[in-house]
């Protein structure tokens, strides 16, 4: 028998036109650098810079701060610095934040 940690974050599955309708703001961009280091397993907010490729929804500049809960377990967005994804994030304060159960993906 094997057990599996645990996780507090439960999302219900949102389809992508969903996704779309609940964001403020939604891009395709590389994530460059995190801003901010929590201790592990904070699930305090970190920030994440951004280059934009594209603004499918709302408005952003060439670069866009994101703000997401450093934990998974807080559904937190685990952005790999030099990857690309499409980011679907609400406006918390005038602040982008994204959250694991909005929709944000990685792009391959």
């Amino acid at each position: 028998m094997t057990s599996t940690p645990a996780q507090a974050c439960d999302c219900v599955p949102l389809t992508p036109a969903e996704a779309r309708s609940e964001a403020s703001t939604v891009f395709v961009g590389t994530a460059t650098q995190r801003v901010g280091h929590p201790d592990e397993g904070s699930p305090d907010p970190v920030t994440y810079r951004f280059t934009v490729e594209r603004v499918l929804k709302g408005e952003a500049g060439p670069t866009l701060s994101v703000r997401t809960n450093n934990s998974a377990d807080a559904c937190g967005v685990d952005f790999r610095i030099g990857d690309r994804y499409e980011v679907y994030a609400l406006d918390a304060d005038g602040t982008p934040f994204a959250t694991r159960c909005g929709g944000t993906h990685r792009i391959s």
